[in-house]
């Protein structure tokens, strides 16, 4: 069994558990190394992976969907959205309710993604690539069937 094992968040699905395991030994090797702690020679790294659950099946198209704002259709997601814009702008010194300043209805779904893309952590995600990671991660907490097996995948590296 692995020494560290590592859970992949949203939006890895186009990686693997190798890739990913080479990207995240050294980075941990860097944050041990801030602290001034080092990671033993003989520590193995493992990567629970199962970002394959949430490729889209069929058809030529790689990437993520051409989603839109519109796409925000479902509570979960757009209450999920909210949260991340308004942390966002909480973390980066910003007022998180810029986007509806000015208006009587509620801060817009376009809004709130405005917020994400002036954000240090999402700058470079397009749009469909934030509305791709919400929608996985309702599928991870709305969708039992999908929830069953992510942690089955994620099992196997226990063993």
């Amino acid at each position: 069994m692995a020494t560290v094992i590592g859970v992949h968040g949203i939006g890895q699905q186009y990686k693997g558990e190798n890739l990913l395991r080479q990207v995240w030994r050294p980075a941990l090797r860097d944050g041990l190394s801030r602290v001034e702690r080092s990671l033993a020679d003989g520590v193995d790294v493992a990567c629970a992976f199962y970002g394959d659950l949430f490729r889209p099946t069929g058809g030529k198209a790689t990437g993520d969907p051409p989603y839109e704002a519109a796409d925000v259709d479902e509570p979960f997601e757009q209450e999920l959205l909210d949260a991340w814009a308004a942390e966002a702008a909480r973390v980066e010194g910003g007022d998180p309710d810029a986007p509806a300043k000015g208006r009587r209805v509620p801060r817009t779904i376009q809004g709130m993604l405005d917020v994400l893309s002036g954000s240090k952590f999402f700058v470079g995600l397009l749009e469909r690539a934030v509305i791709a990671d919400l929608k996985q991660v309702r599928s991870y907490f709305k969708d039992p069937g999908i929830r069953k097996q992510v942690q089955a995948q994620g099992s196997g590296v226990l063993s």
